[in-house]
């Protein structure tokens, strides 16, 4: 089975590299290795040893041990159940072209839903939510890139759903998103029939990045994979400090389900994801 991790460690130690503004030539030179390798290692054609997993990790700040094992594949995230309550159910969509995670959320008592992004299959999605007889409520975007926005307004027309999204995200790819689209603020709670959202402003990958926590479930979008964190298009230091305080501090079982990627928890990524060692 291929390792399952949307980030390898070549991913990993490039993206900390860029987000610490560093070249290749600047961090070979401090490991003490060439730049050909340290090029080799984030294209996935060359693993260090431990030693010079230890050195990279010295000099980029991630935790040596927890970016090992992944280097060695030796570590993915425990299988969760795919619930937000004992009512609310959770139904996992692939985007292969992607490899972008849509989540449907189904309240079994109220016969109403939720989903979480929209970068593809909306057909797909429509034809679900008819054939359950579910009503869906509304498409709540994690930010406003296309691998998560492109079939907004196709699921919203074929479902009368209304579409929310940061206010700093709404350009991004507003005719994806249709008319009217809902703007939101951060820091606030929506309330539908059967489901209690909060929304938690999480910028870095956008500046409209959130995350939705719902039950015991947090979609977090590119803002933290299992085992690693999305690009950061921000300030670095602060998007590591965001996820530490924004989703890091959520109740160890809260399930952690990202818009590229496993399924991980909270306890998870505070044991095992090397940029928060």
């Amino acid at each position: 089975m291929a390792y399952a991790l949307e980030d390898e460690f070549g991913d990993i130690i490039g993206k900390a590299r860029r987000g610490l503004g560093l070249s290749v030539a600047a961090v070979a030179e401090r490991v003490g290795v060439s730049g050909d390798d340290l090029e080799k290692m984030e294209s996935y054609d060359l693993t260090p040893d431990q030693a010079g997993v230890d050195r990279l990790a010295a000099v980029l700040g991630l935790d040596s041990g927890r970016l090992g094992a992944i280097a060695r594949e030796e570590w993915e995230p425990h299988p969760c159940d795919f619930t937000a309550a004992e009512n609310v159910v959770i139904e996992h969509f692939l985007v292969e072209e992607y490899n972008a995670n849509v989540y449907l959320l189904v309240n079994i008592d109220t016969q109403t839903a939720l989903l979480i992004d929209a970068g593809g299959l909306g057909e797909e999605v429509v034809q679900r939510v008819r054939q359950s007889g579910v009503r869906l409520l509304a498409v709540l975007i994690t930010h406003g890139h296309s691998d998560h926005t492109d079939w907004v307004s196709t699921i919203r027309q074929g479902t009368g759903a209304d579409a929310y999204v940061h206010a700093s995200d709404v350009a991004i790819n507003r005719s994806k998103l249709g008319a009217d689209v809902r703007s939101l603020q951060g820091n606030e709670d929506l309330e539908f029939d059967g489901f209690n959202v909060r929304v938690v402003p999480t910028p870095g990958h956008t500046a409209g990045s959130v995350t939705y926590v719902i039950g015991s479930a947090a979609f977090t979008g590119d803002t933290l994979f299992a085992g690693s964190m999305g690009r950061c298009s921000l300030a670095y230091p602060e998007m590591l400090q965001t996820i530490r305080a924004q989703v890091l501090t959520l109740p160890p079982a809260t399930k952690l389900l990202p818009g590229h990627g496993p399924a991980t928890t909270v306890e998870e990524e505070r044991a095992h994801n090397p940029f928060f060692g």
